[in-house]
């Protein structure tokens, strides 16, 4: 460059000015030099200057590299720099403010072209604050909206500072900044804090919110209510003034416990006239500006816990009664097998001509006597296990025994009831391994009350088939028959006492109303279900399934 520079001074009498790097010769440093040199011919000679502007130059580099750290801080906090001289109207602006403004950073500054991307309302505010602080010297700081020439909308913080020299402002200096973020955020918070508070206020609960200290930090016009205070009053209170279940040392404790996860319970409140509510409360801890706050909310639940006290007081004086009603059958039927005994006895001695030859009228008066007495024994019978039953004294006396042969046993026992109505009784039995482990006993009577109940309730000619079937550790069984069936309605009453499909079937068909009652509960102490599958005029289906080895069963109370 100073060969070049040179050569042109010399042969073309061009001045230079160039700034170039030489080596030091008694350090070998590296230094910058200026040079300047001019030809002067009255003289014909050269004259020229070097200077040595290292340190200048070093100045010009940590210039540069702080502009350029400067802009690149701007282009990440999104803030830009800018100037306006007043005296000149010409102004300058960092590169960010053109991004800001969406504007080529390598355009020329112009103030006027900034103003007129602000929005309408923002428009009128930046103009005036800007010539305010043009002619009044007033400084401004204020949060605009702007558009884009590509119609992006944004909100920006806008800072001007005048510079007053002699009480004119020659120069206004300011900053802008891209703000679109935190405004949304706050525009965010603004609407859900809106969103809640309408919710606070019209929601039907109680709700409530408590300071770390106990004392109401919030509460809404709902809860107030159920207290009986104003919301203003409400916010004057602690927690330990309505809250009658603990201590205040208890509720602070509660208070540091509880976290996000909240708790739900039930606890009773005083309200301000001095009458109690039950209330039922969800609640849950949250930080808020560096304290914790406890969200409550609160339901009255006065009204249910008075119904669920009065359906437990009607429960317990109707165990009382059925108790009672327990007792008083079973003393009853004690006191009548007494003298029923007797009759039965006198009777059998009758029929047995054992005080000598009857007359065929008064064979058919000791044989009618005979059937009463023999019904009215089933008859207390099935009340005595009805008492121990509802009297929870009933066992399981659990054995093993071969489920086949013991059904074909029970079938034999109901034939010659089937025999005398010319009822068919059919078989089908799928059982591999026949031992079982149930109560025999009530087995049998289970049995036995299915059979005959078929047989009774079927006409002459009709047929009954019972089939049995073990898997997966379950005995299933069903009893069917071509009888009369059972309406819809009456399906859900045969399983209680004394209760029977229809009233005419009481006159029709003998029965205490019991059998089925009995039944269903021998099924379920070992565990087991009872169904029935009926239509009226169509005959009915029975099925019970009970497990094949039972452990351990104490009847339950109905």
């Amino acid at each position: 460059m100073l060969d070049r520079a040179l050569s042109d001074l010399v042969n073309n009498r061009s001045p230079y000015d160039v700034q170039f790097k030489i080596k030091r010769a008694n350090d070998s440093e590296l230094r910058h030099v200026h040079s300047i040199a001019e030809y002067f011919a009255e003289r014909n000679t050269i004259i020229g200057t070097i200077q040595d502007i290292t340190e200048i130059k070093y100045v010009e580099t940590r210039l540069r590299e702080n502009e350029k750290l400067l802009n690149e801080v701007g282009r990440i906090a999104k803030i830009g720099g800018w100037e306006f001289d007043v005296c000149s109207g010409s102004g300058a602006r960092t590169p960010e403010v053109a991004r800001i403004y969406g504007l080529d950073p390598g355009s020329p500054s112009n103030i006027r072209k900034g103003l007129s991307l602000y929005l309408p309302g923002s428009k009128e505010r930046i103009e005036k604050a800007f010539q305010n602080a043009i002619h009044k010297g007033e400084a401004y700081d204020l949060e605009l909206e702007i558009a884009t020439p590509e119609g992006i909308r944004k909100w920006v913080r806008a800072i001007g500072n005048p510079e007053i020299v002699d009480g004119e402002v020659m120069k206004v200096t300011g900053s802008l900044q891209d703000i679109t973020e935190r405004k949304e955020a706050e525009l965010k918070i603004a609407e859900e804090a809106v969103r809640r508070r309408i919710f606070i206020e019209q929601s039907s609960d109680g709700i409530v919110v408590l300071d770390q200290d106990g004392s109401v930090f919030e509460i809404n016009p709902k809860y107030a209510q159920m207290l009986g205070y104003s919301p203003e009053e409400a916010l004057n209170l602690h927690v330990w003034d309505w809250d009658t279940q603990w201590t205040k040392d208890d509720l602070l404790e509660i208070i540091r416990n509880l976290d996000e996860a909240g708790d739900h319970f039930e606890t009773r409140q005083r309200r301000k006239d001095g009458s109690l509510i039950d209330v039922e409360i969800s609640s849950s801890a949250a930080m808020f500006g560096g304290r914790k706050l406890i969200f409550c909310v609160c339901r009255d639940i006065t009204e249910r816990k008075q119904a669920e006290e009065e359906i437990l007081f009607a429960k317990m004086q109707a165990e009382t009664a059925n108790l009672a009603k327990s007792q008083f059958l079973a003393t009853m039927s004690h006191e009548l097998r007494t003298p029923l005994n007797s009759i039965y006895g006198f009777s059998q001695l009758l029929n047995d001509k054992i005080p000598g030859e009857l007359n065929e009228k008064q064979v058919q008066y000791v044989s009618h006597i005979l059937k009463s007495s023999e019904h009215l024994t089933e008859l207390i019978n099935d009340i005595l296990d009805l008492s121990k039953i509802e009297a929870g004294s009933m066992e399981l006396n659990i054995e093993k025994f071969n489920v086949h042969e013991a059904l074909n046993e029970f079938i034999g026992l109901i034939k010659p009831m089937a025999e005398k109505k010319c009822i068919e009784i059919g078989t089908s039995f799928d059982i591999n391994e026949p031992e079982i482990g149930i109560d025999r006993k009530k087995f049998r009577d289970i049995m036995n009350n299915l059979l005959s109940n078929a047989v009774k309730f079927t006409p002459e000619y009709g047929k009954v088939y019972v089939e049995a079937a073990r898997n997966n550790g379950k005995l299933k069984i069903s009893v069917s028959d071509t009888g009369i069936g059972i309406s819809r309605k009456d399906q859900q009453e045969i399983f209680k006492p004394f209760k029977q499909a229809d009233s005419f079937l009481n006159r029709k068909y003998e029965g205490t109303g019991l059998g089925l009652a009995i039944t269903k509960h021998y099924v379920e102490m070992h565990g087991g279900i009872i169904s029935v599958e009926s239509s009226q005029g169509a005959g009915s289906t029975f099925r019970i399934m009970i497990p094949t080895d039972v452990k351990k069963s104490v009847a339950s109370t109905f």
